[in-house]
């Protein structure tokens, strides 16, 4: 099986990737990473500078295990969704400019992944065409394959106990895989089981590339500045008393604009197949020519060049409170809703955290993801100017991640002045 064909096996086999933020972040004191779900959450610090990693995994069939050596949805569903995320953020620089008045600029790397399939077809991309003869399936992928910078520059003022703050972001494209049309329907014959492909499809790609060309001589995606947008952010924060504060924050208002090109197949295709009968007559003009793309050949891509799209990035609301019980423990919640191509993922999550001792700090999390529960943890390690921190939203996840609807985490190192 060559790479091109891989490629579209990918595209077509991906079941869902898209994210939330590590949601733990919110929880943790005196860290610089929470003005990325709030802007408005800055630290009283005359300046603080930080990077860091995170990594998202996330589907709505709740992950897969094997039985009697086949692999089965822990909870299939009438669709299915995959979403990843990778963020690197290569710094994160927040100034006091006086007071009250506090200036942000951060710049991250983003990738993000997401695929949404109908259910049926996800089973027949798992377990073959075997159970549905004589049925049509809606396989219906819906691609977003999303690489981009985000940089971003803040602004957050505290008037009182009240602080509001906002956030511009510009996005550079990088490369892009996105769906337009995505009906795609697959038939198999109760008599000679020949299969039927009946698609009103299309994928816009960027750079500008025929579906079968995304990749280059060694396999790599093609990658160039392809695309431009903006986004925004905006928070706000009040401390009702000392004891009691809560959050509300818009994260991800945005859009970006792509020049590529779209490939689009549009009709009703039959594959047949090989009569493998002909090996056992004797016929001397059987051949049998082994080739991988004989089948995804009858899509009948048409591909138009110097097209321009636009992609949506995942909007997120995120709405907290936290409230201090005594000097070394707070209790908190927050409810985050992202809302991604007409699909919408809640969370809700409570937590603890503790001061351990005056150098780590450390919390606890519950939560659900889209009925799904989670445990989540964080651990700071501050000493002077350093602070190091870890987290994630469900560490019981990393012990079975094929078999967990949700796997994440996120580290990173700051300096605080």
């Amino acid at each position: 099986m060559n790479k091109k064909t891989l490629l579209y096996i990918c595209l077509f086999m991906s079941i869902k990737s898209f994210a939330q933020s590590d949601l733990n972040t919110y929880f943790m004191p005196s860290l610089a990473q929470k003005n990325g779900m709030n802007p408005a959450l800055v630290e009283d610090k005359k300046w603080v500078i930080g990077g860091d990693i995170s990594q998202g995994f996330y589907n709505t069939f709740g992950g897969v295990k094997t039985e009697n050596n086949r692999i089965v949805f822990e909870n299939p569903g009438s669709t299915e969704s995959f979403f990843n995320h990778l963020n690197w953020t290569i710094s994160n620089l927040t100034l006091r400019l006086r007071k009250n008045t506090f200036i942000g600029v951060s710049n991250t790397l983003r990738s993000l992944d997401f695929a949404n399939i109908g259910g049926e077809g996800a089973q027949l991309l798992i377990y073959g065409n075997a159970p549905f003869i004589g049925k049509t399936v809606a396989i219906n992928p819906d691609v977003q394959l999303l690489r981009f910078n985000d940089f971003g520059i803040s602004l957050a003022q505290k008037i009182g106990d009240l602080k509001i703050a906002g956030r511009v972001k510009l996005l550079s494209g990088i490369n892009a895989v996105s769906t337009g049309n995505k009906d795609f329907s697959l038939k198999t014959d109760s008599d000679v089981y020949q299969l039927t492909l009946k698609t009103n499809y299309e994928l816009f790609t960027a750079p500008s590339r025929s579906v079968s060309d995304l990749l280059d001589s060694k396999g790599v995606l093609v990658t160039n500045i392809q695309g431009k947008g903006v986004g925004f952010d905006l928070g706000l924060a009040y401390d009702v008393n000392e004891k009691i504060s809560v959050s509300a924050a818009i994260i991800d208002l945005g859009s970006i604009k792509w020049n590529g090109s779209s490939s689009t197949s549009n009709g009703e295709n039959t594959y047949r197949g090989v009569d493998a009968t002909k090996l056992f007559t004797g016929d001397k003009n059987f051949k049998v020519a082994v080739n991988s793309d004989t089948l995804l050949a009858q899509l009948k891509f048409k591909t138009v060049e110097k097209t321009s799209f636009k992609t949506d990035i995942p909007t997120t609301f995120n709405l907290a409170g936290t409230y201090k019980i005594n000097e070394k423990l707070t209790s908190s919640v927050l409810f985050s809703s992202t809302n991604f191509r007409g699909q919408r993922y809640n969370a809700l999550l409570i937590n603890g955290q503790y001061q351990l001792i005056p150098l780590i700090n450390v919390g606890l999390s519950y939560g659900v993801r889209n009925s799904y529960s989670m445990l989540g943890a964080n651990i700071t390690l501050s000493k002077g100017v350093f602070q190091i921190f870890a987290l994630s939203d469900n560490i019981l996840g990393w012990a079975r991640p094929l078999q967990s609807a949700n796997v994440n985490g996120r580290a990173g190192i700051n300096l605080r002045f």
